[in-house]
C-alpha cells in the first residue's frame, strides 16, 4: 500500500534519502536533494518542513 502524500514531488533524486530527527521531536524527518538545487525536509507523513534552493545544482555521484 503506497502512504498518502508518496511519492514526493521533487526533481530527479539520484542521491541517497537520510531519514533522521532533524528538529528533536522523536520522530524521523526525511531529507532530500534534486538534480535542480532543491533540499527539502518532510515529516514521515509526507507533509513538506522546508524547501531551501542552492544557487548552483547539487552534483550528483
Amino acid at each position: 500500500k503506497v502512504r498518502e502524500k508518496f511519492p514526493l514531488q521533487m526533481a530527479e533524486i539520484q542521491g541517497a534519502v537520510i531519514a533522521a530527527d532533524i528538529n528533536d521531536d522523536g520522530k524521523v524527518e526525511l531529507v532530500t536533494t534534486d538534480t535542480h538545487g532543491n533540499v527539502a525536509a518532510w515529516s514521515a507523513k509526507g507533509d513538506e518542513l522546508w524547501e531551501v534552493h542552492l544557487k548552483s545544482l547539487i552534483p550528483q555521484a
